[in-house]
């Protein structure tokens, strides 16, 4: 696999550059308050597999830098194992890496992998890993070829700085809280449908959001948009898995030759 790539990496949001229509809702804006992001708990269990066709994403989601990156999808926990394998050893948390070697002692390990993994880092940070696994047979049957994964986050809060309500830190907050994995497609159109579906779901009932939508290639990025929140839709050609395949055993059945 590739270098963890954090999906979001816009550059701050100015208000008055989105050109879309306003929502028609009269409900209330939500608050400015941005909750904390709580650890969870350790899950080494895996799902029996349901069908062949499961695919696998990694999500490395670390709250303390407020970031979310995603890594696959791939048609094995296997084929992650390298990503996960340097996730854990560069953080330098002895606890984890006494996880690791525990459950690497299981022989199962490399077939089934975890559900969640959390590494325990100083001053009672963490970094959370997930594995999540859906049965999709057109992407499974397309991998290792490029795909189209869509992501989505918010709301956002504006890091309003005091006084006069001019953005502190150039970014909104609440990443590592909101973003999640709304699914992969084959097709770029049946991908941005999805998102823009999942975009009506994240505003709807929200008051004032002005919308844009725009990208470069294949790629593309949908924004929301009010006085106190933003919200993200972001649509990935990801060809991640394409160049990561060789090498890593993500074909029919082949086990991985660590590249780390």
């Amino acid at each position: 696999m590739s270098d963890p790539i954090d999906l979001f990496g816009s550059p701050p949001l100015n208000p008055s550059t989105l050109r879309s229509s306003r929502s028609k809702s009269k409900s209330k804006p939500t608050s400015n308050t941005t909750l904390p992001t709580n650890k969870p708990a350790d899950n080494f269990t895996a799902p029996n597999p349901t069908s062949p066709y499961t695919i696998h994403h990694l999500t490395i989601t670390t709250p303390h830098t407020d970031t979310f990156t995603t890594h696959g999808p791939t048609r094995t926990f296997a084929a992650l194992l390298p990503t996960i394998l340097t996730a854990i050893t560069s953080a330098n948390s002895p606890s984890a890496l006494k996880k690791l070697a525990a459950l690497s002692a299981t022989p199962s390990f490399a077939d089934r992998g975890f559900t969640t993994f959390v590494i325990d880092l100083e001053r009672g940070a963490h970094i959370a890993l997930r594995i999540e696994r859906h049965v999709d047979a057109p992407v499974f049957h397309c991998l290792p070829a490029p795909v189209y994964v869509v992501t989505a986050r918010g709301p956002l809060r504006h890091d309003m700085g005091s006084g006069q309500r001019t953005v502190a830190s150039g970014r909104a907050r609440g990443v590592a809280r909101t973003s999640r994995v709304v699914g992969t497609w084959v097709d770029g159109v049946g991908a941005r449908r999805a998102a823009r579906a999942a975009m009506e779901e994240l505003v709807r009932g929200v008051q004032g959001v002005m919308r844009s939508e725009g990208g470069e290639g294949r790629s593309c990025i949908l924004l929301g948009m009010n006085v106190e929140s933003v919200w993200e839709v972001c649509v990935r050609y990801d060809d991640d898995v394409l160049r990561g395949a060789v090498g890593r055993g993500d074909g029919e059945g082949g086990r991985p030759r660590w590249r780390v």
